[in-house]
């Protein structure tokens, strides 16, 4: 597994202690969902109070609200909030590009940390929880609330990850169209991965599902990657389709190089997701602290 016990106790005791610092929606409301204890943006049949209005055919006499009916000597109904449980779903890479790191750890297995660490806090607000991860093929685990539901997803998240060959594996677009056809619409959908197959022609497929669900899209980078180490001559392919290259790392041009290669990649996923509604936020796979990996370094 990518963690042992330790470190998955570790992850969830973060995950208690933290309060949602750098998320971008609010807990305490949610569009879709079975019957749960949060505040949805609709009404319905909750206990929270919205607001008084006039009675309309269809509504039903236990609404009636007689001091205002009294008051105004027109018949008025009171309106609630409907209880809804939202859903949160985890997506975390586990193809090759991920299974890498030259520091800490790999950094598929910070984004299973990141993932169990959020699905902790989501989970102390009674959120149901589920995990897509993308392997040799795609393996869905099914929404499931509290304490169940951690266990089952971090299972999920947490399965081994040797090292493999770049074969065929599940695409990113087909992931995202998956994730619109399964998730009530108002989910919580939390992407952990490196985004190397992520361009400008899955732009629909990610605006698809941003237009229904909130969105964030956590970009695991290695150091390596921000800066190539020099390492003496290295076998290097930059994508899938490339050929092997092999060069002399210690060449300052070369590190230069293919340093703005990744900088130009990793701001256009950036852009990207910002220009389809989806809040990004680049995570070092070095970082101990989740929390402050969330936000930037800063705990």
């Amino acid at each position: 597994p990518l963690l042992d016990h330790k470190a998955i106790s570790d992850c969830m005791r973060q995950g208690n202690r933290w309060n949602g610092d750098g998320l971008p929606w609010s807990i305490r409301e949610t569009n879709s969902g079975r019957s749960g204890n949060l505040n949805s943006i609709h009404h319905g049949g909750g206990m929270d109070f919205a607001e008084t209005r006039a009675y309309q055919p269809g509504d039903e006499p236990r609404h009636i609200n007689w001091r205002a009916m009294a008051r105004t000597g027109t018949p008025m109904v009171s309106i609630f909030h409907d209880d809804l449980t939202p859903v949160a779903c985890f997506v975390v890479d586990h193809r090759s590009t991920m299974r890498f790191g030259t520091r800490v750890r790999l950094k598929v297995t910070q984004a299973a940390r990141l993932a169990i660490f959020i699905a902790t806090w989501e989970a102390r607000r009674g959120t149901e929880l589920c995990a897509l991860t993308l392997d040799d093929q795609l393996y869905w685990q099914p929404p499931v609330s509290g304490q169940s539901g951690l266990q089952s997803i971090t299972r999920r998240i947490n399965t081994p990850c040797p090292p493999i060959e770049p074969a065929y594996e599940p695409d990113l677009g087909k992931t995202l169209l998956l994730l619109s056809e399964q998730l009530p619409p108002g989910s919580h959908i939390y992407l952990l991965s490196d985004f190397h197959d992520l361009t400008s022609t899955l732009r629909p497929q990610l605006h698809r599902v941003a237009l229904t669900h909130h969105v964030i899209a956590l970009g695991v980078t290695d150091a390596a990657e921000h800066a190539l180490p020099a390492a003496g001559r290295l076998n290097l392919i930059w994508q899938h389709a490339d050929p092997v290259k092999s060069f002399n790392s210690n060449n300052t041009g070369i590190q230069q190089h293919y340093c703005a290669l990744f900088s130009q990649h990793h701001l256009q996923v950036q852009q990207l997701c910002e220009e389809t509604g989806v809040h990004f936020i680049s995570v070092n796979a070095g970082e101990n602290n989740l929390s402050a990996a969330l936000s930037g370094g800063k705990a």
